[in-house]
């Protein structure tokens, strides 16, 4: 029977070769795509994770250790994240206790499978061709720096995604009719998605909870002023949904903010405040979005490329891809009146996304700078609402319609390209060179020691765990960073220790004697440092107070 389905779907009756080849493509391209991006990573991506990265995997090694889906002995980071990356990772870890790495991959390959599932259900419920498999198989590529760091490498903003487009596809069918148990399936994946999404932080409520039931009010007024004497039954439900899914979210928010901030340790978003009215600002942070796109952004790289060079002249077509994507809006909604009821929510709602999250961004601000990142969450979109032009635009002559298909899956894929030549090469925050140097520290037998916080829990995720990182704050008083730790680091380690640093950061910190007067262990000789961090150097010492010793004495003034 299940082979009969099989054959009946690959091959129909009549079908034209031509026709039966643009069906396949993009799946294989999404089979490809997906098995190739997380090859790369799994063979090139480990000299490259930086400590935040390396803090999910010791969380959930933590939580494998104690127990529980949330540890009040770890000092999390900028959000509490209740359903996060430690839930697949803990099950890898378990797979692969002894290469936290290969962990971390196994984890990865997970949440990217999710999220293309995801995107599927959203594209379904739209009733899109294939279930929306070009924008599927465009998520399964690296297309852009920004998203290859936090999603298929890091997966820092894959949760958050994977959650809204979980609640947006569960919303689309609602509206379907279906079986009672279908219907309380479909209820309990929207109310269990949003109150996750809450859990997690602002990220969702803001970035498609209150966009989405402002678009979904835009689209009642609409729909009623086209046909004042006839109710739009499908639109209000649509709205009462969303309402719904957004208050859900909230009180997940609020229990997240209220309840939980004061049980476990973490910062949040709350501390932002309105600035000026910055229209100029808006601009530049749809620009911002727009650069997600493979554009090669100066601020997710130590070095933009040259204009003419390979990553220069294959990012160049992340501006097409940005100008189709701002093309595809206009078009959609000027032919608002001509979609199909459900369709007509993506071009609002990806206004509402741009106008609402934009003028958060643009006219908000606080101690940490907004940068192209914090779209990432609604990227997805983009992709919906560029799929949904290509189908239901006038193409001529027809077979133009296809050509912008290949149009698109060429542009995703020089990006793709460029964008991983250019992380490798000139990424931000990687260090290939530290790598050396905790191998180093693993052969010669050593288990304990400080560093600061850039070169610390990255030491522990690369030895899978055999070197324990104390991260400190500053070198001279040795104070504990209260992010990405545990909480039990408050005790010394008993012992020898080492100390990891650069001849650089000790001259920040006015600490370049203690090279003179400690014990030596490792030091980087070349006249170049082969780091762009700076020479490496590793001291010893007999426990942690000789050292905080050695460091009270190396100081100017002291004695």
């Amino acid at each position: 029977m299940q082979h009969q389905k099989l054959r009946t779907f690959l091959f129909i009756p009549g079908e034209r070769k031509r026709d039966r080849f643009f069906r396949w493509f993009p799946w294989v391209w999404l089979a490809a795509a997906y098995g190739i991006t997380m090859l790369v990573l799994c063979l090139h991506g480990r000299a490259y994770i930086d400590s935040d990265i390396a803090g999910d995997v010791m969380l959930a090694n933590l939580l494998n250790r104690d127990g529980g889906m949330l540890s009040a002995g770890w000092w999390y980071s900028s959000e509490l994240r209740v359903v996060y990356l430690q839930v697949l990772y803990r099950l890898a870890l378990l797979v692969f206790p002894r290469d936290w790495y290969a962990a971390q991959m196994l984890g990865q390959a997970g949440w990217l499978l999710l999220l293309i599932v995801s995107y599927l259900y959203v594209a379904h419920g739209l009733a899109l061709k294939n279930c929306g498999v070009w924008g599927a198989a465009a998520l399964a590529c690296p297309f852009g720096t920004w998203y290859l760091w936090y999603g298929p490498f890091g997966g820092a903003y894959l949760p958050h995604i994977i959650l809204i487009l979980l609640s947006f596809g569960a919303m689309l069918h609602l509206l379907r009719p279906a079986s009672v148990l279908r219907r309380v399936l479909q209820w309990l994946l929207l109310v269990g998605t949003a109150v996750a999404s809450g859990l997690n932080g602002v990220k969702g409520l803001m970035g498609f909870y209150l966009p989405m039931a402002a678009a979904m009010v835009v689209a009642v007024v609409l729909r009623w002023h086209e046909e004042p004497r006839q109710p739009p039954r499908k639109t209000l439900h649509l709205l009462a949904l969303s309402c719904a899914a957004t208050a859900v979210a909230g009180s997940g928010y609020v229990l997240y903010s209220k309840v939980l901030a004061n049980l476990y340790s973490f910062e949040d978003y709350n501390s932002r405040s309105w600035s000026g009215l910055d229209l100029s600002g808006l601009l530049s942070q749809w620009g911002e979005f727009l650069s997600l796109f493979g554009y090669p952004t100066k601020s997710a790289l130590k070095a933009a490329p040259r204009l003419f060079s390979v990553e220069g002249i294959l990012g160049a077509f992340g501006v097409l891809t940005a100008g189709a994507i701002v093309f595809s809006l206009v078009r959609l909604l000027l032919r608002w009146q001509k979609l199909r009821p459900e369709q007509r929510i993506i071009p609002l709602l990806f206004a509402s996304i741009g106008l609402i999250d934009g003028m958060i961004f643009a006219c908000t601000e606080d101690v940490a700078p907004i940068d192209a990142r914090y779209w990432l969450t609604v990227v997805p979109f983009a992709f919906l609402l560029l799929q949904l032009e290509g189908e239901t635009e006038s193409f001529r002559p027809a077979f133009m319609r296809r050509a912008a298909a290949i149009a698109f899956c060429v542009c995703i894929t020089a990006t793709s390209i460029s964008s991983v030549r250019l992380f490798f090469q000139n990424g931000m925050r990687i260090n290939p060179h530290l790598e050396t140097v905790c191998d180093w520290l693993v052969e010669e037998g050593y288990t304990q020691g400080y560093a600061t916080f850039w070169n610390g829990n990255v030491l522990t995720e690369w030895s899978s765990g055999a070197l324990e990182m104390w991260v400190v704050s500053d070198l001279n008083t040795l104070d504990l960073s209260q992010g990405l730790q545990e909480m039990a680091h408050r005790e010394a380690p008993q012992g020898e220790v080492f100390l990891l640093t650069t001849r650089e950061e000790l001259e920040i910190y006015g600490l370049s004697a203690l090279e003179n007067t400690s014990k030596v262990v490792y030091v980087d000789e070349q006249e170049k440092a082969p780091s762009p961090y700076g020479h490496y150097l590793v001291m010893t010492f007999p426990d942690a107070q000789a050292m905080e010793t050695a460091i009270a004495a190396a100081h100017p003034g002291a004695g």
